[in-house]
């Protein structure tokens, strides 16, 4: 018997490569001097739930190329054995149809399809019957507001009062104060017709004098002093002489009158036309000689409107 010849190349390699488990060509770093040509079939496990297998597509050195066409598993893994593999078999015929298995659920449905195009219009039927009126139904919701119709005609003018009426008003003022009762309230920018009887007397050497004091910075303000003498003739002094309106304290417009020892009617006929500011228009009287008075009597009244 002859000696024992050396080892030859074996098959049984590993590999600590990372691969994740999948087709296609694979590399793996392997043992030198292995038997593994090309074509030879070899299976790369991990374990015996997750390997590769497929041909030899090149090895050299320590590097072996497989072409992988069967995988069981996955993950990646960085220890492996190699081995050969056996090539696969031949499809063996179908076998029996099993049983069916029972219906699964049903599915969901589908999504509505388009809607086909409407027939044509059948043949009206005899009219039936009229039936029962049904219950009312509810009120709708009014409807909008229509437009404003034309202005009507203006009303006539309101006419107010002021009067001196508790007790006679007696001033001895040079400069001017108001006749108690006789003021009104007034709006900013309107205009005020007024039309005063003052019933008034003054002391032997005292003229009468009246004037108008309205809110600060009027537009106009005009108006003109009468006297009625016991034949009934009519003096007329208007406020165009103003002499003493510079020395009335508020006032707006003054004029003087006559010297009158007995109770005389005196006539106040003005305007007023109110400038930006708000307040009221007030009647002042005053003496005007120092010592002196002038009294202005219980009855007497001013009518004003807002034309």
């Amino acid at each position: 018997t002859g000696l024992t010849g050396a080892t030859g190349a074996g098959y049984t390699a590993t590999s600590t490569s990372s691969v994740t488990i999948g087709t296609g060509s694979q590399v793996f770093t392997t043992q030198a001097g292995l038997a593994y040509l090309g074509g030879d079939r070899v299976r790369v496990s991990n374990s015996v739930s997750n390997y590769m297998e497929g041909p030899v597509a090149s090895y050299s050195g320590t590097t072996l190329t497989v072409t992988v066409d069967r995988i069981v598993g996955s993950g990646t893994f960085a220890s492996w054995n190699i081995g050969l593999a056996g090539d696969l078999g031949a499809t063996g015929p179908t076998g029996p149809t099993g049983a069916q298995g029972p219906t699964g659920p049903t599915g969901a449905t589908g999504a509505t399809g388009v809607t086909g195009p409407t027939g044509t219009t059948g043949l009206t039927g005899a009219t039936g019957p009229t039936g029962a009126t049904g219950a009312q139904g509810a009120t709708g919701p009014t409807g909008p507001t229509g437009s404003a119709g034309p202005t009507g005609p203006t009303g006539p003018v309101s006419v107010n009062y002021v009067k001196v009426s508790s007790a006679d008003v007696t001033t001895t003022s040079t400069t001017g104060a108001a006749v108690t009762g006789l003021t009104w309230s007034v709006s900013a920018n309107t205009d005020y017709n007024f039309h005063c009887v003052l019933i008034s007397t003054s002391t032997a050497t005292s003229l009468i004098r009246y004037a108008v004091a309205t809110p600060a910075s009027p537009t106009q303000v005009t108006f003109s002093v009468r006297k009625f003498t016991t034949s009934m003739t009519a003096s007329v002094q208007e406020n165009i002489a103003v002499a003493w309106a510079s020395t009335c304290t508020g006032c707006t417009a003054a004029v003087t009158s006559g010297v009158s020892t007995t109770r005389s009617a005196w006539e106040l006929d003005g305007v007023v036309r109110n400038g930006a500011n708000t307040g009221s228009i007030t009647i002042f009287s005053a003496a005007s000689t120092s010592g002196q008075s002038n009294v202005t009597s219980i009855g007497s009244f001013c009518a004003w409107f807002s034309p």
